[in-house]
């Protein structure tokens, strides 16, 4: 059995709802205690080409990340740069043993020789790097081989099955699980990152610990599943999960201090959790943005779900907060 790594991506991924302005305070405690807790992997930010603030968690260069930068022995700092917003390569410096480690790498399908030839050009600057194909459900099981194959060749430090959109029950995310143990090279971790529109997020990580397989494996979690739409996969549930079968350490009081001091406040101005309308985008393949935008012009659950229905399909997946209004005849 391969080693179950977990990433904390409380800051980074939690940031969605709140345009990553959780305040200096907040920033520098949860950069301070979350490595503390026994996780493997702590992503700190997002880094955007955008001028910085200490009260906002994204950052522009490694240089500006000095300040909360508190490397603990054994874990890994994280970045991730995405594709819609991507970073020059040139504004990212060479690797140096007090930087971060890693670059998670958000690819778009239509996208990918441009994250092919990102993703090479930050291992050339010395980074571990790990590819996010986001909408994994959107690959067909021959395309997710075919990526995995084409990328086996840059030897990342992970590749990912991302469910962005919360929609993955447990059968067809084993079925792509199951395409990459079997085309990933062996020395490449398989990552899991889970949102729990459809309250699968736990059940799904739990399976795939329990595969036992061979090769190393990353689960990624937040304090309290903080995230976008229904949230993540709860940092606490999965570190007692794991301690309780013997494959973790994580201090779980830890984690609540944390949730207590930082998150709870934050949990109260910008609310997460599940909901009917997090769960019909889900179902009905939609960003979950649309849950949102919707509820803020009162339609009823019949109602989102015959907007659903009335945007095409591309429609659906990129949000476009001005559907709802020509849904209403507003626009």
């Amino acid at each position: 059995m391969g080693k179950i790594q977990v990433m904390d991506c409380t800051l980074r991924d939690g940031g969605y709802l709140n345009d990553w302005k959780f305040g200096k305070e907040t920033i520098y405690g949860v950069t301070r205690e979350v490595p503390k807790t026994g996780v493997d992997i702590f992503e700190l930010c997002f880094m955007r080409d955008q001028p910085f603030s200490e009260d906002r968690c994204v950052f522009s260069s490694v240089e500006s990340m000095a300040g909360i930068l508190n490397k603990v022995p054994g874990v890994k700092y994280a970045a991730m740069i995405e594709t819609g917003c991507l970073l020059p390569i040139e504004m990212l410096s060479e690797r140096r043993p007090d930087s971060i480690d890693l670059i998670r790498f958000i690819m778009w399908k239509n996208k990918m020789d441009l994250a092919y030839d990102y993703c090479r050009q930050v291992k050339e600057k010395g980074y571990d790097f790990c590819v996010q194909p986001t909408r994994t459900d959107q690959y067909s099981l021959e395309e997710f081989r075919d990526l995995i194959l084409r990328f086996n060749e840059l030897k990342p430090y992970g590749l990912y099955i991302v469910d962005t959109f919360g929609l993955f029950t447990k059968k067809r995310f084993l079925e792509y699980v199951e395409v990459a143990d079997r085309y990933l090279n062996p020395d490449i971790a398989l990552g899991y990152h889970a949102h729990n529109n459809l309250q699968q997020a736990v059940g799904n990580a739990q399976a795939f610990i329990e595969l036992g397989l061979e090769r190393d494996i990353i689960v990624d979690a937040s304090v309290m599943g903080i995230g976008r739409g229904a949230g993540n996969l709860p940092l606490e549930i999965i570190g007692r999960y794991l301690n309780e079968n013997g494959i973790g350490e994580f201090d779980i009081d830890q984690i609540l201090e944390i949730s207590d001091t930082y998150i709870r406040k934050v949990y109260a101005e910008h609310p997460w959790g599940y909901s009917i309308p997090y769960y019909l985008t889900a179902t009905m393949g939609c960003n979950p943005n649309y849950a949102d935008s919707s509820l803020s012009q009162g339609l009823s659950v019949g109602q989102m779900r015959e907007f659903f229905n009335w945007m095409p399909e591309m429609e659906r997946i990129r949000f476009n907060p001005e559907n709802v209004l020509k849904f209403l005849g507003k626009k």
